[in-house]
């Protein structure tokens, strides 16, 4: 049995640097557990870009994203 989603780790992809105009060389990959570790599936998660201060976009030029976990509870920005 699965419980309710409780914990967030940031996998991959966190502390990138990037020139302007280019993308980082890694997507963000965040995992979605329960208080058991157990991966919760297809739950959102909201990917957004600070407002202030250094900038980035996503795919289409969108400031915000939601994708849901796959069968491992990651979830993977784009």
């Amino acid at each position: 049995i699965v419980g309710n989603a409780s914990n967030i780790v940031v996998m991959s992809g966190s502390n990138q640097q990037a020139q302007v105009t280019t993308n980082f060389d890694n997507v963000i990959v965040v995992q979605i557990t329960d208080d058991f570790s157990n991966p919760i599936v297809n739950h959102p998660v909201t990917f957004t870009v600070a407002n202030s201060g250094a900038s980035a976009s996503f795919t289409g030029g969108q400031s915000s994203i939601t994708v849901l976990t796959n069968s491992g509870g990651n979830a993977t920005s784009t």
